[in-house]
């Protein structure tokens, strides 16, 4: 693999994690505005909430680095 085509494989899962993040973030948003909404929810409630953020945010840390594993290494120039 070229040092571009590693680039361009590089570009586009930093383009998706990205896009990940930036939908987690929504979720989150959507999340504290139903919260805001309905008034004050319970500490379990609240803990449900803080429990799936964490998992997301898990999950995506967890997808990169896998990517990076994968991802084929660019060779050294001396």
């Amino acid at each position: 693999m070229t040092d571009e085509e590693l680039d361009e494989q590089l570009g586009e899962f930093v383009k998706t994690a990205k896009r990940e993040l930036s939908r987690a973030n929504e979720a989150l948003a959507r999340v504290e505005a139903e919260y805001l909404e309905e008034g004050a929810c319970g500490l379990a409630d609240l803990m449900t909430i803080l429990d799936s953020v964490k998992f997301e945010a898990t999950r995506l840390y967890v997808e990169s680095e896998r990517q990076l594993h994968l991802a084929p290494k660019k060779k050294k120039r001396t």
